[in-house]
């Protein structure tokens, strides 16, 4: 079963103060973007690819690991705020912001436009991740960064 995770101390720690700075900045710009998720398990992965919602599998996406985030927009509506992911949100501001930090943004990926999603920027391919990660476990892959 997924389960969303949107704790953002699960993440590499310079990726936590990146997501840190981007909330203070979006805060004080007045724009309703907000964190919803961060780290997912290879199973949660699995889960999200097998619904259609990503086109990674297991292992093959940086939120595997705690080096990615995705935001959502989280406007007023009525008396609440609700998430929202319509394109009609300021996305290429938010994404401006993450670039400025330092982080990939999905809106400029190539292959797939994903505009909520940003990953810190790792020196080893997804695939060399993964075998670090399975062999000496995330700090190994965290201490290249």
């Amino acid at each position: 079963m997924y389960e969303r995770n949107d704790k953002i101390s699960l993440l590499h720690p310079v990726l936590v103060a990146k997501v840190n700075n981007m909330l203070s900045e979006l805060k004080h710009s007045g724009l309703p973007f907000a964190v919803f998720e961060t780290w997912r398990s290879p199973s949660n992965q699995q889960a999200v690819f097998d619904a259609g919602n990503s086109k990674a599998k297991a292992w093959r996406s940086w939120h595997q690991y705690g080096l990615a985030v995705d935001f959502v927009a989280r406007p007023l509506v009525g008396s609440r705020h609700v998430w929202s992911w319509s394109p009609d949100h300021d996305w290429q501001t938010l994404g401006k912001i993450g670039i400025r930090h330092g982080l990939r943004w999905g809106g400029n990926f190539q292959s797939i436009v994903d505009m909520p999603h940003f990953e810190l920027p790792c020196p080893k391919s997804i695939y060399e991740a993964e075998a670090l990660v399975k062999t000496d476990g995330v700090l190994a892959l965290w201490d290249l960064i």
